[in-house]
């Protein structure tokens, strides 16, 4: 059952509306707003998911829990640059 709600939060549709202040801005800044939201989103899916399977393996099957390690709290910068 938990498994089936995280997967069900992994498969949502995202990133479906901008804000006003973008809505005249060229087609370019919006869909970087939209891949900005989208991966932003995204990792907090995940570390939904990672929750829930960790506790559906304590739950379940503990010796399991050893296996999965911690995600690395480090950011990652998810920005182009241009130079």
């Amino acid at each position: 059952m938990i498994l089936l709600m995280a997967s069900a939060l992994l498969v949502t549709p995202c990133c479906t509306h901008l804000p006003e202040s973008l809505s005249a801005a060229p087609t370019y800044i919006q869909r970087s707003y939209r891949v900005q939201e989208h991966y932003q989103l995204y990792g907090k899916r995940l570390e939904v998911y990672y929750e829930l399977l960790s506790a559906a393996l304590k739950a379940k099957v503990p010796p399991l829990l050893s296996l999965l390690e911690a995600p690395s709290r480090r950011r990652t910068a998810t920005r182009y640059y241009l130079e």
